[in-house]
């Protein structure tokens, strides 16, 4: 606050002693050109009046500069805030899911040869019912975090739904996905989920994903192929990854 006083006063300053320089000028110009006599009223009143009006004008108009920065500052933070709640989901600090298929449908447009990952929470209602919400929301968390540290650098980790995650391994084959989506789901089961009431938990995921050019199907096709591979893994007795079912078949 002090600096920018000090700041605003300099300024301020800077500008009345151009307005006194200019006011000299006018006033020596005219007179010599009218002939009209120098005295010492002349000379005081040319560094009074600018000082007077201007000094306290400019510190006003600075002044007011400076809180008009300070205000659109806050502004651009408060907007940079809220595009970023509106991309992200409050909770596990993954893309939300709106974020997430326009990501999808971006890297589709772009034909790029990825994978699609869909991670969903093994018995999640049960958690849900048995333990509390409360516990429930930190199964998520715990398993939001293992996902995170499963996928790779520039991969993409989304809340596609209520225990359901979305993940985009961007330029992975078949294998490279089979190995990122193993990890995430040993990692999964590797956390343990410490309950308010003292005791632990065991989590566990089920994933299925589809590994194609992303240009040969649409947005509903990607998502269904994985779904179908989720759903089979589910089928199949829950905590496994599946992936391509029905490319297979």
């Amino acid at each position: 606050m002090r600096s920018i006083t000090k700041t605003i006063l300099l300024k301020a300053s800077l500008v009345t002693l151009l307005a006194i320089i200019v006011t000299y000028m006018i006033s020596f110009s005219t007179r010599i050109a009218f002939g009209m006599p120098l005295d010492a009223l002349i000379l005081v009143n040319c560094a009074a009046i600018p000082t007077v009006i201007s000094m306290p004008v400019a510190s006003y108009v600075f002044w007011q500069g400076e809180k008009l920065a300070e205000a659109y500052e806050a502004l651009a933070r408060a907007h940079s805030e809220l595009t970023l709640r509106s991309r992200v989901d409050q909770m596990t600090g993954t893309l939300n899911r709106e974020t997430f298929l326009a990501t999808l449908e971006a890297m589709r447009r772009k034909r790029d040869t990825s994978t699609l990952l869909i991670i969903d929470a093994d018995h999640f209602k049960k958690i849900n019912d048995s333990y509390g919400h409360l516990n429930g929301d930190q199964a998520l968390l715990q398993i939001s975090s293992a996902i995170c540290r499963a996928v790779r650098r520039d991969d993409i980790v989304g809340r596609i739904g209520g225990e359901e995650f979305g993940a985009i391994l961007i330029a992975a084959d078949r294998d490279d996905a089979i190995q990122v989506a193993e990890r995430i789901r040993q990692e999964v089961e590797s956390a343990t989920l410490s309950l308010s009431e003292g005791s632990t938990l065991r989590l566990t995921v089920s994933i299925g994903g589809t590994t194609s050019d992303f240009s040969e199907a649409s947005l509903a096709d990607l998502m269904r192929k994985a779904d179908t591979c989720l759903y089979e893994a589910k089928r199949q007795g829950r905590n496994r990854v599946i992936l391509d079912v029905a490319r297979a078949a």
